[in-house]
């Protein structure tokens, strides 16, 4: 549970989001569900009106409904939990070496940028975020670039590296991570 050790608000719930629906918690959210399921359908077999402690004592419709209402949340959390880590291994990955930096899409699809044509680098901040990447690392040539997302594989690696650009900006990213906005932030341009 790294999301208790965070001090960002923002960051925490991101990575609580990811721990909660991200596939970690796949068979623990497919037990509950399973688990609210038989209640449901043992109550139903039985025909006696529902006594239920939830956590304060109901009966009847209110018993109904909060067994309803466990069986369709375990249910979602189970499902998405499935597909999350069914897909979580597909993710953007940068690599790069002396020459060229490469974004290699889980498509299979690339962009690339040669250190000796890069112009521009730039953060990129829109306000989907959290729940979705809301972070993009642009790095310019001229016939366009590369656009990285900050939660591929590599991105740390490559700050870096970035950061031995000569004039790199560091207070452009600082800003760029506290960004809850459609934003641009210019971290480096060639002189």
């Amino acid at each position: 549970m790294d999301f208790l050790n965070e001090t960002d608000p923002q960051k925490a719930l991101k990575q609580f989001k990811s721990e909660l629906v991200g596939g970690k918690c796949r068979w623990l959210f497919s037990f509950f569900a399973f688990l609210s399921l038989a209640l449901l359908a043992y109550l139903l077999i039985s025909r006696e009106e529902p006594n239920v402690y939830f956590p304060v004592f109901l009966k009847g419709n209110a018993a109904w409904a909060a067994i309803g209402l466990c069986v369709i949340i375990w249910g979602m959390l189970a499902i998405c939990n499935w597909r999350n880590w069914k897909t979580g291994a597909k993710k953007d990955r940068v690599v790069f070496d002396t020459e060229r930096v490469t974004r290699i899409m889980p498509s299979g699809k690339t962009e690339t940028v040669r250190w000796d044509e890069l112009q521009e680098v730039f953060i990129l901040t829109t306000d989907e975020g959290p729940m979705a990447d809301d972070v993009f690392w642009m790095l310019c040539d001229k016939d366009g670039g590369c656009a990285i997302p900050s939660e591929a594989e590599g991105t740390k690696e490559l700050l870096v590296r970035l950061q031995q650009l000569p004039d790199f900006d560091n207070e452009a990213v600082i800003k760029a991570m506290g960004s809850t906005c459609n934003a641009k932030f210019i971290c480096w341009r060639q002189s």
